[in-house]
C-alpha cells in the first residue's frame, strides 16, 4: 500500500506496483485482487486501482523514496522505446535503447496517452538527488514521441510541464550537453506546433548552451530555427540578427555550407521586402558554390533559379536568363522535375509573366 504514497497520482497499475515494490506481477495481481476484495483498493479503469479513502496511505513523498527511482527508470525504459517506435529517425544514437518488446506505433502514442499523468507526476520529481539522469532520458523520449502525436503536439500545458521539467532535470544533473539537446528539442517541437513563443524561448537558451560547449553544428541548426520562428511571425529584424550570425559561423566552415547560410539570409531579405540586398547575398552565395568541394548542384541550381527570378522581376531580364540557363545546366543530372521548370524559365520573352 505503500507504492500509492510514493507519488501524487490517482492510481496504479499492476505494472506500476510491480516495478515499484520489487515483486513478480502475477504476485501483485493475487495481492491487488486480496485487497480489492477486501475492500481497501478499488478499480479506477480496467487494470488501474486507487486506495479507497479510508486506506490511502500517508504521502511518502518527503526526502529519498527508493520506489520513485524505480518508476522514473522504468517509465524512462518504456518511453525510449515508445519514442523509438514512433519515429525512430529521431533516435541518433542517445538515449541507448533498453531492451523489451518495441509497441506498434498507434500502441506506443496510445501508451503515452494512457500514461500521461503518472509522466507529469514522475517529471515534477527533476531536481531531486538521485533520478534526474533518467528524468532527461525520460524527458528526450517524450519530446519525440509529442512530436509524432497530433494530440500530443497540439497540448500546450503537457508542451510546458516537459519543458520546465526536462531543464530543471538537466541543470541539476549538470550535463550542459543534455541540458541543450533537450532545449533544442523542446524548441523544434514548440515551433511544429505553432509555439512561437515557447518556441523562441527554448531555442534561445539552446544557442547560449551549445555556445557553451562549442558545437558549432548545433549552433548552425538551432540559428536555422530561430530563423524560421521569427521569419514566420514577421519579426523581420530578429530573424535577420540570427541570419547574419549564421552567416558568420559557417563562413568559418566554407564550401556549401557558406553558401546554404549566404542563400539563407538573402531569403530573409526577400521577406523583410528587400529585394536589392537579397540580390547582393545571393549572388555572393552563387559565388560559394562555385568554389564548394564537394559541388551541390541541386542546391545551386535552385539558388540560381530564385537569383533569375529577382533579376526578372527587377526587369534585368538578359542577367536573369543566364542565371536560368546555368540552372538547368546544373538540375538536368539531379533533379527532372527543377529541370522541367528551369526550361519553362529560359523560354520565357521579357514582358512575360514569371510562372507561380
Amino acid at each position: 500500500m505503500g507504492c500509492f504514497g510514493a507519488l501524487d497520482v490517482p492510481d496504479l497499475s499492476v505494472e506500476l506496483l510491480s516495478v515499484m515494490s520489487g515483486e513478480a506481477e502475477e504476485e501483485i495481481a493475487t495481492v491487488v485482487a486480496r485487497l480489492l476484495a477486501a475492500g481497501e483498493v478499488a478499480e479506477t479503469r480496467p487494470g488501474w486501482f486507487a486506495p479507497v479513502d479510508d486506506a490511502r496511505p500517508v504521502d511518502g513523498r518527503a526526502g529519498h523514496d527508493p520506489r520513485r527511482s524505480l518508476l522514473v527508470t522504468h517509465l524512462a525504459r518504456v518511453a525510449v522505446r515508445v519514442a523509438v517506435t514512433v519515429a525512430p529517425q529521431e533516435h541518433a544514437g542517445w538515449p541507448a535503447v533498453h531492451g523489451g518488446p518495441v509497441p506498434d506505433p498507434v500502441e506506443a502514442a496510445r501508451w503515452t496517452r494512457a500514461h500521461r499523468g503518472h509522466l507529469v507526476a514522475v517529471l515534477s520529481l527533476a531536481g531531486t538527488a538521485g533520478v534526474d539522469e533518467r528524468l532527461c532520458e525520460l524527458a528526450w523520449a517524450l519530446w519525440v514521441s509529442t512530436s509524432a502525436d497530433l494530440r500530443l503536439r497540439a497540448d500546450a500545458a503537457w508542451r510546458r510541464t516537459l519543458a520546465d521539467c526536462g531543464e530543471r532535470a538537466a541543470r541539476t544533473w549538470g550535463n550542459p550537453v543534455i541540458l541543450a539537446g533537450l532545449l533544442e528539442r523542446g524548441g523544434r517541437v514548440a515551433a511544429e506546433a505553432g509555439d512561437d513563443v515557447l518556441a523562441e524561448s527554448q531555442l534561445v537558451r539552446a544557442l547560449s548552451t551549445w555556445h557553451q560547449v562549442r558545437d558549432e553544428a548545433r549552433i548552425a541548426t538551432v540559428l536555422r530555427m530561430l530563423v524560421e520562428v521569427f521569419g514566420r511571425s514577421g519579426r523581420w529584424h530578429r530573424a535577420l540578427d540570427a541570419a547574419f550570425e549564421l552567416v558568420g559561423e559557417r563562413r568559418r566552415v566554407g564550401g556549401a555550407d557558406s553558401a546554404d547560410a549566404l542563400t539563407l539570409l538573402g531569403e530573409v531579405m526577400v521577406g523583410a521586402g528587400r529585394p536589392e540586398a537579397a540580390v547582393r547575398y545571393w549572388e555572393q552565395a552563387d559565388l560559394a558554390f562555385r568554389d564548394a568541394d564537394p559541388p551541390s548542384p541541386r542546391r545551386h541550381g535552385l539558388l540560381l533559379v530564385a537569383l533569375g527570378r529577382l533579376h526578372w522581376t527587377g526587369g534585368a531580364h538578359p542577367v536573369a536568363l543566364r542565371a536560368w540557363h546555368r540552372a538547368l545546366a546544373l538540375l538536368v543530372d539531379v533533379d527532372d522535375e527543377q529541370a522541367d521548370r528551369a526550361r519553362a524559365l529560359v523560354r520565357l520573352r521579357p514582358g512575360d509573366d514569371l510562372p507561380a
